[in-house]
C-alpha cells in the first residue's frame, strides 16, 4: 500500500514539475510576441506623423514601414530583418489623404 501511494505522490510531482515547464515556455514566448508587437506599434505611430514626407522617416534597423497612400501610391521605407510582428496606422495628410502605415518587426 506504501509503494502505492509513493508511486502516486512520484507520479504527481513529475506531473506538476512538467506542467510548469510548459507553463514558463509558453509564457516567455508570449511575453517576447507581445513585446514585439509593443514596439511595431509605438514605431507605426512614430511613422505616421511622416506622412506627408515619408522621404523624411528613417526607421530603427530591426523595421520595416510600408505607407500605403488612397491614391496608390506605396512607400516603402527600411529593410527590417526577420519579420516577426507587424502593426498597422491609420492618418492623413495635411492635404485629406488617407495613409495606411504598416510597420513589421
Amino acid at each position: 500500500m506504501r509503494v502505492d501511494a509513493a508511486l502516486v505522490a512520484f507520479a504527481a510531482v513529475t506531473a506538476a514539475a512538467l506542467l510548469l515547464s510548459a507553463y514558463l515556455r509558453v509564457q516567455a514566448g508570449y511575453a517576447a510576441g507581445y513585446d514585439c508587437y509593443r514596439l511595431a506599434a509605438n514605431e507605426a505611430v512614430r511613422a505616421a506623423a511622416h506622412v506627408d514626407n515619408p522621404g523624411a522617416y528613417t526607421p530603427p534597423p530591426r523595421f520595416t514601414a510600408t505607407f500605403y497612400y488612397s491614391n496608390g501610391t506605396i512607400v516603402t521605407r527600411g529593410s527590417g530583418g526577420r519579420k516577426q510582428c507587424y502593426a498597422y496606422h491609420l492618418a492623413s495628410t495635411p492635404r485629406g489623404e488617407l495613409v495606411l502605415v504598416k510597420v513589421e518587426g
